[in-house]
């Protein structure tokens, strides 16, 4: 038995065997081009409250995205038909959509962490190793307060609240509720006035003078009240 191994082809090649003063009819054997990709470009562009500019990363799949962030990938292929892209969270494969002579493309916006794969194709192979890559996702947090509460404790005319509220991102109000209860039951629903604050710190303190003379309250009326903060989300509200 006699064996002949071709090492590392990498373009067509043919040959013949030959023994005795005889040739064999000629064979070819023909190489596959497997797909690949050339390019990688993946563009992000963040939630608008956030007010952050969009970005374009090169050649590097693995992300780590705020909540609600919009991701787009671009690729440049070669010997490639067609593009997939598959996510472990739905566990779907998505066809990617073809432009120019190689190049597919594909957008999905994301509010949780997920992997994706790439797959590509042509008409007799595919890439030879799945393409994998995981993407982390940043929770926008709630906002945070902390309340000081001083009481005229003379004439029990006035009330002085005072702290700090903050958050990732930003904040947007802040407001003082209350309701007055008479005998037991709610005489009135519940009433706010609104604290000023700064849209544009996303950390700020903050005080606020409260005359409680002018709600006229009788002997045993009871005041019940709390502050409340919003922050900016605009994906969760």
């Amino acid at each position: 038995e006699l064996t002949y191994t071709f090492e590392k082809i990498q373009q067509d090649q043919e040959f013949q065997f030959y023994a005795s003063g005889f040739y064999s009819e000629p064979y070819k054997i023909t190489v596959l081009s497997r797909p690949e990709i050339t390019s990688l470009k993946v563009f992000v562009n963040f939630p608008p409250y956030l007010g952050k500019k969009g970005e374009e990363i090169e050649n590097a799949g693995n992300l780590e995205i705020p909540e609600g962030t919009k991701v787009t990938w671009k690729l440049e292929t070669s010997n490639t038909q067609s593009g997939i892209i598959g996510f472990k969270s739905s566990g779907q494969e998505n066809q990617m959509q073809h432009f120019e002579d190689q190049g597919f493309t594909y957008s999905q916006n994301f509010q949780n962490p997920d992997q994706y794969w790439i797959r590509l194709a042509n008409s007799e192979s595919e890439n030879k190793d799945k393409i994998n890559y995981s993407i982390s996702v940043i929770k926008d947090q709630y906002p945070e307060l902390v309340v000081n509460q001083m009481l005229d404790s003379v004439l029990f005319k006035n009330v002085y609240l005072g702290g700090s509220i903050s958050d990732d991102h930003g904040l947007t109000q802040l407001n003082l509720n209350y309701e007055i209860i008479k005998g037991g039951k709610a005489a009135t629903g519940v009433k706010s006035i609104k604290i000023p604050i700064s849209k544009k710190l996303s950390r700020q303190d903050f005080v606020y003078h409260w005359a409680i003379d002018s709600l006229k309250l009788e002997p045993n009326d009871q005041l019940n009240y709390h502050v409340q903060v919003w922050d900016n989300d605009g994906v969760n509200g």
